[in-house]
């Protein structure tokens, strides 16, 4: 069906407060560890991003749980058996994450090893929680292409404006090599509170025209989903990609003179082909 699928392979959320509770991996829901054996709590009140529960601590580079560890790769090789026989898979280690980079570093080598062992070639990244993406954990990513083959910025569509389409420009063109950039996650719309719907339709447009590989809006009530709405943007960007070759096209704003923040944003394989997305929407006068 040409879609592409991208894993959180751990959901970070079902790690802390209520989900915790009812976690299989919570030491009082099973009777492979004790609290004390494990080093696990059985009570995680705080936020994820405050990334107090030793779960994420087990790998060896950290605290080196290894009896936690044992049913950890247990629940990866599953999870692999039943997704490696397909090869249109992206795996994202988690979902804004704040915990140490050791822990996102050793699932992504497991996983890589694993698919070579089944003949398989795979690609991962990791989902990191600052709004800022020049922020020292996204170099983790960023820095290092031997551990991740592609980068997710998600958190980036936070952000609005002109704002939104820098942080994302300057981040794109410092990666070496470059790789593939992606958003499955574009906030904004009327009825959450990041952002509002003029602002997520924005962020979807300015992430295509910047060059990035995927732009999928989130969930309702923080984002547009599958709405009418999202549905007319991505049915008008199917337009576009119909009659281009993106793949052949940059962000290209220097083609637009007199500009002014967030008015224009052009991308072009110059000489062949040109597109511009005017957020606002324009009167054009041709001559």
């Amino acid at each position: 069906m040409d879609i592409i699928v991208q894993i959180e392979v751990w959901a970070t959320f079902n790690y802390y407060r209520d989900y915790w509770e009812v976690n299989p991996f919570n030491p009082k829901n099973n009777n492979n560890y004790t609290a004390e054996e494990s080093g696990l709590p059985t009570a995680v009140n705080s936020h994820p991003s405050a990334a107090k529960n030793n779960f994420f601590r087990a790998v060896p580079k950290k605290n080196n749980q290894e009896i936690v560890l044992k049913y950890q790769k247990k629940y990866v090789d599953k999870l692999l058996s039943e997704t490696l026989p397909y090869g249109h898979i992206l795996y994202c280690m988690d979902n804004e994450t704040a915990v140490t980079p050791a822990w996102g570093e050793y699932w992504s080598t497991y996983i890589k090893k694993r698919a070579a062992e089944a003949g398989r070639s795979v690609e991962t990244t990791e989902s990191w929680n600052p709004w800022e993406v020049d922020h020292e954990q996204h170099l983790n990513t960023k820095e290092h292409p031997e551990i991740y083959s592609f980068c997710d910025i998600s958190q980036n569509n936070m952000q609005k404006q002109q704002t939104h389409w820098n942080n994302a420009q300057k981040y794109r063109s410092e990666l070496s090599p470059i790789r593939p950039i992606n958003n499955v996650k574009i906030y904004g719309a009327d009825t959450g509170k990041y952002g509002t719907t003029r602002n997520g339709l924005e962020r979807f447009w300015r992430n295509i025209f910047g060059g990035l590989a995927t732009a999928r809006f989130h969930r309702p009530p923080n984002g547009l989903g599958l709405s009418e709405t999202a549905q007319a943007s991505i049915k008008s960007m199917r337009m576009i990609t119909d009659e281009m070759n993106v793949f052949k096209c940059e962000p290209n704003n220097e083609l637009l003179s007199n500009r002014e923040d967030n008015e224009a944003y052009a991308f072009a394989n110059p000489g062949k082909e040109y597109a511009v997305y005017f957020p606002k929407g324009v009167q054009l006068i041709l001559t």
